[in-house]
């Protein structure tokens, strides 16, 4: 069941349930982690939404397969939603009656161990003929209500940041044998409709669907593909533009093993991370990644013109590229790939001040950050 299915009297800590028997389907407990886990920066500990968001879409794809569901969506993140999340698991404590009756009226799911759902998965396939059985595992308080429900289509998540142990409902029984789980993200999903059965459609996977459909059979909304395609177009250009300037270096410099880059989609993981310009932690954290800000044009173009100008001093040049300068990582030669993250609001920055002598440029817009490879 969801979890604003359990009662405040079905919520004990592990002590008070002593191996009796509760009165509801489940309770919650708090699990204290050792006390040096808590020195660990967060952003070890807090996984990227990239990562949920695979999963959650992993998930639903393997279900529509199995179920042979023809309109299934495909999750794209939200950050507003993500804040909801936050919000509605504003304390550290694990569900407590506030957090419940907050997320009563939100569709929500609370991530599972995998074995869980992959024997909801198992147990679809062997019994997609009876859809009508199917649904019943769909109800208000069922446990995967909203994230296999079709119609969503966005979805934002949070970190708890207390370790979580629920009962699973014993209804669940039925499917799996697992008897608990722990829960480490919590999950807000929209449209924010009424869900009933008669949403979801049945036959090949993507075959209802109005959009495009991903390779897993999944439904891309008709924003969600202009908002794929966009997305693609900036990584190609952006690809473009760095290949042109190394392009550029290479030839005023004379250098002659300059690499052409390649778009890796781990590495704009990776800088997707750092998504703030004005982030001081994001900003010292960067020191430890080959990295570039992606600056107004005309810094580049001054510097290939202050190169061509000085070529032969190649010494000189060299002191351009410690790990600390402008443009250590996009023109180092043995760079063979490249990621990206663009950020969502305009940041200006002030340019470094040793860049006086090849540029009048002193402030700059930044577009993002890229992070190269290997490393």
């Amino acid at each position: 069941m969801d979890l604003h299915g359990a009662k405040l009297s079905e919520l004990t800590t592990e002590e008070e349930d002593d191996g009796r028997e509760t009165q509801g389907d489940m309770h919650w407990q708090t699990i204290l982690l050792p006390a040096q886990s808590a020195l660990l920066p967060r952003y070890h500990a807090k996984p990227i939404y990239h990562k949920w968001l695979g999963e959650l879409n992993e998930f639903r794809a393997k279900y529509a397969e199995a179920a042979q569901v023809s309109n299934m969506n495909h999750l794209t993140n939200d950050k507003e939603l993500a804040k909801v999340a936050r919000f509605l698991k504003q304390n550290d404590s694990c569900f407590d009656e506030s957090t419940l009756e907050r997320l009563d009226r939100e569709p929500h799911y609370a991530f599972y161990k995998k074995p869980l759902e992959e024997d909801f998965v198992e147990y679809t396939a062997l019994h997609r003929n009876d859809t009508e059985g199917l649904n019943n595992f769909f109800g208000n308080e069922d446990l995967f209500r909203s994230v296999l429900h079709p119609k969503v289509e966005k979805v934002g998540c949070s970190f708890l940041r207390s370790y979580c142990v629920l009962k699973i409902s014993s209804r669940a029984a039925i499917f799996t044998n697992v008897k608990r789980s722990t829960v480490r993200v919590l999950c807000i999903f929209r449209p924010k409709d009424h869900f009933t059965p008669g949403d979801t459609f049945y036959g090949k996977p993507g075959s209802h669907c109005s959009g495009e459909v991903t390779s897993r059979g999944l439904s891309q909304s008709a924003f969600s593909s202009r908002v794929v395609k966009r997305s693609e177009d900036l990584r190609q250009q952006v690809l473009g533009e760095l290949n042109e300037f190394r392009a550029k270096y290479a030839e005023a410099a004379q250098v002659s093993n300059m690499n052409e880059l390649t778009y890796d989609m781990e590495l704009e993981k990776e800088a997707s991370q750092y998504n703030s310009c004005h982030d001081k932690e994001s900003i010292n954290r960067l020191e430890n990644e080959p990295n570039y800000a992606l600056r107004k044009k005309q810094i580049e173009n001054d510097f290939i013109e202050y190169t061509a100008l000085h070529r032969n001093d190649t010494k000189g040049l060299k002191r351009y590229f410690g790990n600390g300068d402008m443009f250590f990582a996009v023109l180092q030669p043995n760079a063979n790939k490249v990621g990206c993250y663009h950020f969502t609001s305009l940041c200006v920055h002030k340019v470094w001040s040793p860049a006086a002598i090849f540029t009048d440029v002193k402030r700059s817009t930044v577009r993002g950050w890229c992070i190269f490879g290997p490393k």
